[in-house]
């Protein structure tokens, strides 16, 4: 089995990977920990990387990125804002610049579904920190995000 941590749900940009931080410290039952992550929410405690490996959990952190904050770009169609656009990270490589010992850590860096395929193959049995650096166009978005954000249209 495993436990999936986002935070679109909530609407709560930057949530969700603390929720799955904090849930590593209670998974006693042996389930996968999965982060589906937002770039621009990831980038608001991506710093927790280094405690996930400082206490040697196992985690899979897709990180959907298309350098931004797409569901608040999706609220004003065609009008480029630039707060809504966020450095673009090598997200695949955080392990290391956090110090991460050997073994403890996998990054991927996916820009084909081939990528994509190959990644996942490797995420079978997860083992230490995987963060899949997942390349997306800057105007994709889900369609929860879609329809969340017509509702806030001003």
């Amino acid at each position: 089995g495993s436990i999936a941590f986002g935070n679109g749900n909530w609407a709560s940009i930057g949530a969700g990977f603390g929720c799955l931080v904090g849930a590593s410290f209670t998974n006693l039952s042996g389930r996968r920990l999965i982060g589906m992550l937002g770039d621009g929410a990831f980038q608001m405690s991506a710093q927790d990387v280094s405690t996930l490996l400082k206490y040697r959990r196992h985690a899979a952190l897709f990180v959907l990125n298309n350098a931004g904050y797409a569901a608040e770009r999706a609220i004003h169609p065609g009008k480029h804002r630039s707060y809504n656009d966020v450095q673009n990270w090598n997200y695949h490589l955080l392990g290391e610049a956090f110090g991460a010992e050997p073994g403890a850590y996998k990054g991927f860096e996916v820009h084909t579904e081939q990528d994509l395929a190959e990644a996942l193959r490797s995420l079978e049995e997860v083992q230490g920190v995987n963060i899949v650096n997942i390349h997306l166009d800057p105007e994709d978005l889900a369609s929860f995000n879609k329809n969340f954000s017509e509702k806030l249209k001003h």
